[in-house]
C-alpha cells in the first residue's frame, strides 16, 4: 500500500508512521485519538504501523471489524441520528459557511511533510506538542 506522508495529519497516524514507543501511542488512545480513523487514502494507523514495520504497535493499534449485528445496530443508530437532526433542524435556515478553526490549518500537511524531514529530535517535539494539543475527544466509541 502507497501512503502519501502529507496525508498524515492526525497524530496517531504520525506515531505508527514513525514507529513511535507504545506508551505514546496508549496515551494517544487515552486522550482521545481513534484508531480507526482513515487517512485521505484509506488506511488506518494499525495499517501505517504494519506497512511501516511497526510490529510493536499493532496490538495497541488494532482495531476489530464490527460484526453482522454490530453493523445493523450502526445503521439503526445512523438512521435514528439522522432523522433526529433532521426534526430538529427543520425550522433552521441553511448554513452559509463553516468556520474553519486555525488550528486545523496549522496542523495541516505542512507541518507534518517537515516532520518527514528533520531530525528524530525534532520529530519527537513535533509529536509531543501534537499530544499536548490534541485535548479529549467528546467522540471514544472505538478504543
Amino acid at each position: 500500500m502507497a501512503v502519501r506522508r502529507d496525508v498524515l495529519v492526525h497524530p496517531a497516524h504520525q506515531a505508527a508512521w514513525l514507529g513511535a514507543p507504545v506508551e505514546v501511542a496508549e496515551r494517544l488512545i487515552r486522550l482521545g485519538a481513534w484508531r480507526s480513523l482513515r487517512t485521505a487514502d484509506g488506511a488506518r494507523v494499525d495499517d501505517l504501523a504494519r506497512t511501516c514495520g511497526h510490529r510493536h504497535l499493532l496490538e495497541i493499534l488494532s482495531v476489530s471489524e464490527p460484526n453482522a449485528q454490530e453493523r445493523q445496530t450502526f445503521a439503526a443508530w445512523d438512521r435514528h441520528l439522522t432523522a433526529l437532526i433532521a426534526e430538529r433542524t427543520r425550522s433552521l435556515e441553511p448554513v452559509r459557511s463553516r468556520p474553519v478553526l486555525r488550528r486545523s490549518i496549522s496542523r495541516g500537511s505542512a507541518a507534518t511533510s517537515a516532520c518527514w524531514r528533520s531530525s528524530p529530535r525534532v520529530r519527537r517535539a513535533i509529536m509531543r506538542a501534537d499530544v499536548r494539543g490534541m485535548g479529549s475527544s467528546p467522540f471514544r466509541h472505538d478504543r
